[in-house]
């Protein structure tokens, strides 16, 4: 089975204050700025994010806006910002003196301005990017310290591959494949980074995809064993696929690879195990064609 590692983001933002002498003309210009490196270490198989390389490696861009939020661990008093990357300038002294120390602190990509529970649209969205959410779980940091946030996939990756021994190779790319009966809404904490799986809901449509692989991010959820959840248009006629009984969910932050080959012989079945980011697993699904 093909493995994948966990996708992060390690967002480091430095954040420095100003120090002032007794001699009112000796004054500390090393104030520094939030700086902010961000790294992709992960096979992700698609790109959702113009920073990002196919094999998902990559970092954030200048210009890219996060959300960046932080609260006094105590008081949960805090704030939140829209933080550009390359221009926006945070300092302890300031943050501090409003909110305490130390800090929590957490943040996601693309900015949103949700906070608790929110019905987040995976199949609505905006843009690509929109779809595929990253979020730092909270981290506490004490003043001067840097702030390491591990940014994660919270929604679900879905490829699927269509193979054959039957139809030509220029018929099977122009193939379209089309998900069925998928929630289109995931159920995202904003307070703890998490999506509940089991509250997923909404039927906007994801759009369909032509071509012998597709890539979809979709919402965390539940499946119902023999729901049809895959059709595929090929020369005038159309295939489904069911939800097998091994397949239960298409959980956070994890990525199924569904092959299906179009063959004249019988059905076979085969699923593969579970594993972190970048692969849920592998199925194997063969049709016959009739």
């Amino acid at each position: 089975m093909k493995t994948t590692k966990l996708f992060t983001a390690t967002l480091i933002l430095a954040l420095a204050f100003t120090a002032c002498s007794n001699n009112d003309e000796e004054v500390d210009n090393s104030r520094k700025e939030v700086k902010i490196v961000a790294t992709i270490d992960a096979s992700t198989g698609g790109k959702t994010k113009a920073a990002f390389d196919y094999d998902g490696s990559g970092e954030f861009e200048e210009g890219d806006i996060l959300t960046l939020c932080y609260e006094n661990p105590t008081t949960q008093f805090g704030g939140g910002v829209e933080y550009k990357i390359g221009s926006s300038n945070l300092y302890w002294d300031v943050l501090t003196s409003h909110y305490g120390d130390p800090l929590v602190f957490s943040a996601w990509y693309p900015s949103y301005s949700g906070s608790g529970v929110v019905r987040y649209k995976v199949a609505g969205a905006a843009t690509e990017a929109a779809k595929d959410l990253l979020m730092a779980p909270k981290v506490t940091v004490a003043k001067g310290n840097p702030v390491n946030l591990q940014f994660k996939h919270l929604m679900h990756k879905l490829t699927i591959y269509l193979g054959t021994n039957y139809y030509s190779i220029d018929v099977l790319q122009n193939a379209v494949i089309t998900l069925k009966n998928l929630k289109s809404d995931a159920k995202v904490n904003f307070s703890d980074c998490t999506v509940d799986e089991t509250a997923a809901e909404g039927t906007d449509p994801y759009p369909s995809v032509t071509g012998s692989n597709a890539m979809f991010i979709v919402a965390p959820q539940t499946l119902t064993t023999g729901d049809e959840m895959i059709e595929i248009q090929i020369d005038g006629e159309t295939f489904t696929y069911k939800v097998p009984a091994t397949l239960t969910a298409l959980e956070s932050g994890k990525h199924l690879e569904i092959t299906l080959m179009l063959t004249r012989y019988g059905i076979e079945f085969q699923t593969g195990t579970i594993s972190a980011w970048g692969d849920q697993g592998t199925i194997t699904e063969v049709i016959r064609i009739n």
